[in-house]
C-alpha cells in the first residue's frame, strides 16, 4: 500500500489506494493492477468501483448472493476482464515464490 493509506488494511483502504493510483493519470486508457487473492482485493466496494470507473452500467447483484457480486471467483472474473478501464491481475494461489519478491 502507499504510504497515504491508513492504521488499517481494510476494504475500504484499498478502494481509496487504487481511487488515488488512477487519479494520479486521469488520461491513462487503462490501467492494470498485479495483486494477491486477498478478499479486500475481491471486494465488492472495489467492483462497484471499476465498474464505475469503466461506465459500466449493470446490476451487478447481490454480494453472496447473485450476480458479478455472487462470490470471490464471480468478482474476480469481472476484476480480470480486459476489456474494463481497470484490470486486475491474480497471483496464483499459495504462490509462495511471492514472499521473495515481497521481501
Amino acid at each position: 500500500m502507499s504510504c497515504t493509506a491508513g492504521n488499517t488494511r481494510n476494504e475500504k483502504d484499498f478502494v481509496e489506494h487504487i481511487k488515488n493510483r488512477v487519479d494520479s493519470d486521469p488520461c491513462a486508457s487503462q490501467w492494470h493492477f498485479v495483486s494477491d487473492n486477498l478478499n479486500t482485493h475481491l471486494s465488492a466496494s472495489l467492483v462497484r468501483y471499476v465498474a464505475e470507473a469503466s461506465d459500466i452500467a449493470t446490476d451487478l447483484g447481490l454480494k453472496g448472493k447473485s450476480g458479478i457480486l455472487k462470490s470471490k471467483a464471480s468478482r474476480a472474473a469481472f476484476l480480470s476482464d480486459p476489456t474494463h478501464h481497470i484490470v486486475f491481475h491474480y497471483t496464483p494461489k499459495h504462490a509462495s515464490w511471492m514472499n521473495q519478491i515481497e521481501i
